[in-house]
């Protein structure tokens, strides 16, 4: 993704029942990397039993989940009248 430039990730997690806490490492990781470029990850739809695994490994600290694809989507928009509004 960083090597075509693409730096605002949506994880679509509707079909995902469990994550592996280690994965949650690299999320983290990934979405500071991400931020430096202006981006960020952010993940839509999740189930409860993954709730609880972010929850468990602190990451919910670091990354934002959203309940519908649309909210995630709009937060990202969002991000941008903000900093654009701080110009103003």
């Amino acid at each position: 993704l960083k090597r075509n430039e693409h730096y605002k990730v949506l994880l679509d997690m509707t079909n995902v029942d469990h994550i592996h806490y280690r994965v949650m490492k690299h999320l983290v990781a990934s979405a500071e990397g991400f931020r430096d470029q202006d981006g960020d990850i952010k993940m839509a739809q999740l189930s409860d039993e993954t709730k609880q695994v972010i929850q468990f490994t602190g990451a919910d600290q670091y990354l934002e989940d959203y309940a519908t694809i649309s909210e995630a989507i709009l937060s990202f928009l969002n991000k941008v009248d903000e900093r654009d509004s701080l110009f103003q």
